[in-house]
């Protein structure tokens, strides 16, 4: 199936299926205030946890070289296709693998993701899910997991990953940009705790409000019709 993705100057049509994240509302809010993060053509992007590609498209469609990195397959596949139904194969390559774990000896100006965070599930059911994951046969519920809660076996969470592995991943000068939404819990602030735990400065908050519906709860009596959203900016230093 296809699911609208619209940016300032365009459409996208993406394919997107019940398994991976087919809402892109936070991904349209990064594309609506993308001049504030003043990327230059041919920088170099990692999305990390880039679905079907709305980040990576976006950026692509900027003259940006982007890696994606995911571990759903299904996403894989259809990232792919998106990539290129629209032309953009020279500009994303695509890793199917685990960002804990993945090798990667490539640095880059930005580590952009909307990572799974949900800190409210309990630490034994994360862990049964983790070690019960079948990523070639995903059922609803593992396919929530990876999407909203995922963790290793440790408790790192991607975030824990993301800011770790980013100081030797980004340029110099270069930044880390989380995407989310505060669904039922500050989000906001608990992405903030990691990154200073991590050595991080948070140099930019842009916040606004979405629907619900547009980042993929559709029973508004959960959150509202409104949740707060947040582009935070980091950048680290030695």
């Amino acid at each position: 199936m296809l699911q609208d993705f619209q940016t300032p100057d365009f459409t996208y049509r993406l394919h997107v299926d019940q398994l991976v994240c087919n809402k892109f509302g936070l991904a349209e809010f990064f594309a609506y205030n993308f001049e504030e993060f003043r990327l230059l053509p041919l920088s170099r992007v990692l999305d990390v946890g880039c679905g079907v590609g709305p980040f990576s498209i976006f950026l692509a469609s900027q003259n940006i070289h982007v890696t994606g990195v995911e571990i759903n397959p299904k996403a894989v596949g259809l990232c792919r296709m998106n990539v290129e139904k629209y032309g953009f194969s020279s500009l994303v390559s695509l890793l199917e693998d685990d960002f804990s774990s993945v090798y990667m000896h490539d640095t880059f100006d930005i580590i952009i993701s909307n990572p799974p965070i949900d800190p409210t599930l309990p630490l034994d059911d994360m862990n049964c899910l983790a070690q019960d994951l079948n990523l070639h046969h995903l059922t609803p519920r593992t396919f929530s997991y990876i999407t909203n809660s995922w963790h290793d076996l440790h408790g790192k969470e991607l975030c824990d990953y993301i800011f770790l592995r980013g100081k030797k991943l980004l340029s110099k000068n270069g930044n880390v940009i989380i995407i989310c939404g505060n669904t039922g819990y500050d989000i906001r602030q608990h992405v903030c705790s990691k990154a200073y735990f991590y050595g991080y400065q948070l140099i930019n908050d842009i916040k606004t409000f979405l629907s619900t519906v547009s980042v993929g709860i559709n029973d508004s009596r959960l959150f509202g019709e409104l949740i707060e959203a947040h582009i935070l900016v980091y950048s680290y230093s030695l």
